[in-house]
């Protein structure tokens, strides 16, 4: 990954707006001295608040070390070069055809083979990163890119931590408003103290389960009727996770 200073915003050509979340938008984007096509994540205001500052850099980091051939291949970062000016980064994507959500709502049939091969794909990119000690954190069908060969890369990574001894504090807080509530693990829902790499696997769970459907497993319209449709439908959780709940909520 290199990082390119500019000057001016007309390097770029802003060919079709692809998404916005909470921390930035996307766009397709041609180079203008290459032609090549390119993602490209617009972080404003990056430094107007700590947390704001913190996910982007987390982000950065995570993102120049993870290579792997289905997560999203960061290609460099654009800043200007008057450091004092500094007020957004630009990060430059591979761009991908299209994503997960996507082609779930699409009428595109999906055969049990699509299935597998979106499964193995994805699993084979969360096997990375835990085992770089990372939970991704934000695993949703937006955040899975695929191409029209179905290649697979898992992206976004503004949630993501870095983990040890298999768990971590919730206070590194995952926030409501950001994370998808229908992907969320019952340790979340449940403000558990710790939680691990297993609140991944549940999200994979979720999106194997929705690729079959089409529609959402657990579609609730809030935190609490997310927790009714899970237990009605897996049954209650042991006393330990719910000691684990009850602690939390006292604090």
């Amino acid at each position: 990954m290199a990082k390119k200073y500019i000057d001016e915003p007309g390097d770029y050509e802003i060919l079709d707006f692809l998404g916005s979340g909470a921390y930035g938008a996307v766009f397709a984007a041609k180079e203008k001295a290459s032609e090549r096509v390119v993602a490209m994540k617009s972080c404003k205001d990056i430094l107007t608040s700590r947390t704001l500052a913190k996910r982007t850099l987390r982000e950065l980091r995570i993102l120049r070390h993870c290579v792997h051939p289905n997560i999203v291949k960061l290609l460099y970062i654009t800043i200007p070069k008057d450091c004092e000016k500094l007020s957004e980064l630009n990060f430059a994507f591979e761009l991908l055809d299209t994503d997960l959500a996507q082609v779930i709502r699409s009428p595109q049939v999906l055969l049990v083979d699509h299935v597998q091969y979106f499964a193995v794909q994805l699993v084979s990119a969360l096997e990375f990163l835990h085992n770089s000690n990372i939970i991704h954190r934000d695993v949703k069908p937006r955040n899975i890119l695929i191409n029209a060969d179905c290649t697979l890369k898992l992206a976004d990574f503004g949630l993501a931590k870095v983990f040890y001894d298999g768990e971590m504090q919730t206070n590194t807080a995952i926030t409501d408003y950001v994370t998808t509530r229908w992907y969320r693990a019952p340790e979340v829902l449940g403000c558990c103290t710790k939680y691990g790499s297993a609140i991944d696997m549940w999200a994979v769970g979720c999106i194997i389960s929705e690729l079959f459907q089409r529609i959402p497993l657990f579609p609730g319209a809030d935190s609490e009727r997310q927790i009714e449709l899970i237990v009605g439908t897996l049954g209650l959780p042991d006393a330990k996770f719910l000691a684990n709940c009850k602690r939390s909520v006292r604090k």
